[in-house]
């Protein structure tokens, strides 16, 4: 774990791209089952240890950004496995737990908005807003959204902007201030 932290630099440019899949309708979760297979692929090739600590850190970036671990348990426990190695040794035991995969509830999504203005310049009420995500969620409208808490233009540094991503593949909202994904299940 502590390995990890030293290396804090990479593990956000690594969440910075994998956050910028979304803009071009790529899955964020396909993409790592690729990433991670190569990497293995790379290290079976010429035993090059430098490629699976790199995967740690995709891994370690995907479960922080609100991700499970257990959708990709196979190929992540193979990493470990090539590195003799434990999961356990480099994830804390709450970024190995597979959070419940059940629908996301009114109350989740509420938690998930932090800070939301009542200022005339909000995209829409708290309540408005959450109904337009779990809408967006049931219908499976995909597409990427933006939601503005605060878009005063005389007060740009009070804007909390939520971006949701509906894809084939998953659907998650970026708190985009505090750099926190939700997976969100409808």
């Amino acid at each position: 774990m502590k390995r990890l932290l030293k290396r804090r630099e990479e593990i956000a440019a690594i969440k910075i791209m994998l956050a910028s899949l979304g803009y071009q309708e790529l899955s964020i979760s396909e993409t790592m089952r690729y990433v991670i297979g190569y990497y293995c692929s790379l290290f079976r090739m010429d035993n090059n240890e430098k490629y699976l600590h790199n995967a740690v850190l995709y891994i370690y970036a995907y479960l922080e950004m609100g991700f499970v671990y257990g959708e990709h348990k196979e190929l992540f426990d193979q990493v470990f496995t090539l590195l003799q190695d434990k999961a356990e040794n480099y994830f804390t035991a709450q970024l190995l737990s597979d959070k419940n995969q059940k629908k996301t509830s009114r109350n989740e999504i509420k938690s998930m908005i932090t800070r939301w203005s009542s200022s005339k310049y909000h995209s829409l009420s708290k309540e408005e807003l959450i109904d337009d995500i779990i809408n967006k969620m049931k219908l499976h409208d995909k597409g990427t959204y933006y939601y503005h808490s605060n878009q005063n233009p005389n007060k740009p540094e009070a804007d909390d902007v939520y971006e949701l991503v509906i894809n084939d593949v998953e659907t998650y909202l970026h708190d985009i201030r505090r750099s926190k994904f939700y997976r969100l299940h409808s």
